[in-house]
């Protein structure tokens, strides 16, 4: 897993055909950042992949106005809010079973992030499933069984209060 800061740019997956988008700064993922809402409770974070798995169904995070270089991000409060994403059947293109190769890109700042804590998953059972998480120290680690690798990469990354960027 590698952290370090670097900027995105409209150009950035170009070439990638994500699973899945979830953008804090275009909520309703029309690619239009001068019409979102500047406060309140999320319900639906609509996915900009074109895969229609739109994040709700959940108890729902708050916005936070422009607080990422003048863009809006989510605050969950780590008190039972959370989003639902939908996957699609097992085996099925698409499908968030990633194999041996599979990259999930996360943008965190997890300033008061209590240890053993999940920030997202699908399943974690002894012959399958992935998870992102902290351990009992409050380090993050990624998770994934059923592949060929290791089924754990910790790393040595204390959340210090400021947006961090990882790439497993």
């Amino acid at each position: 897993m590698l952290f370090r800061s670097f900027g995105l740019s409209s150009d950035t997956w170009e070439d990638a055909k994500p699973g899945l988008w979830l953008d804090s700064s275009d909520l309703n993922g029309d690619h239009d950042f001068n019409n979102e809402p500047y406060g309140g409770i999320v319900d639906q974070w609509r996915d900009k992949s074109g895969g229609a798995r739109h994040a709700q169904n959940g108890s729902g995070p708050a916005i936070s106005y422009a607080s990422l270089n003048g863009r809006s991000t989510l605050h969950f409060n780590g008190l039972g809010q959370y989003l639902k994403v939908e996957d699609y059947p097992e085996g099925t293109v698409g499908d968030f079973d990633f194999g041996d190769e599979s990259t999930l890109l996360v943008v965190l700042n997890a300033e008061s992030m209590a240890p053993a804590s999940t920030i997202l998953s699908k399943g974690w059972d002894p012959n399958r499933g992935w998870t992102l998480s902290s351990d009992k120290d409050g380090l993050l680690f990624f998770g994934l069984r059923g592949t060929t690798g290791s089924d754990l990469s910790p790393q040595s990354v204390r959340w210090d209060g400021n947006f961090q960027i990882g790439r497993a």
